[in-house]
């Protein structure tokens, strides 16, 4: 048995005596299993978050979205930034730079071109590791982006 493991028979426990965990104890287990990638623990844990109705933080986000790209659940990913802003969530450059680069480097050149409009709608301008995401999608489709 993990520490993560441990953690989690401690959490079980606290609920068994009526105490209960906030978006810190939650964004503990997600962001600990997005560290070692047992990508169905992110997702368990982070159903739990939204169904509490908490708002997931920029870190916690990108932990998520860089462990459902690398882990090839994009579409995943996307869902879950979706259904997060819908709920509030507020993301940043750093956010788009994981999707955008994450999105490239598994060949989902379509789905990252459509992060990187979307982060520009947003007003936030493209840093050196967006730029990164974005030559691997001109290597990919030989188009130039301005």
């Amino acid at each position: 048995m993990g520490l993560l493991d441990c953690l989690e028979k401690v959490f079980d426990e606290m609920s068994e005596r009526g105490v209960y965990g906030d978006f810190s104890t939650y964004k503990l287990m997600v962001v600990g299993y997005s560290r070692v990638g047992r990508v169905s623990e992110v997702d368990k844990w982070l159903k739990e978050i939204l169904e509490k109705g908490f708002i997931v933080d920029n870190s916690t986000c990108t932990s998520v979205i860089h462990l459902f790209c690398d882990k090839g659940c994009a579409n995943r990913a996307l869902w879950y930034f979706d259904t997060m802003v819908k709920t509030g969530f507020k993301s940043n450059l750093v956010n788009y730079s994981c999707f955008i680069n994450g999105l490239s480097k598994k060949g989902s050149i379509k789905q990252a071109f459509g992060k990187l409009e979307e982060m520009v709608r947003e007003g936030w301008k493209p840093n050196v590791y967006v730029k990164t995401g974005r030559n691997q999608i001109v290597a990919s489709t030989d188009t130039e982006i301005t």
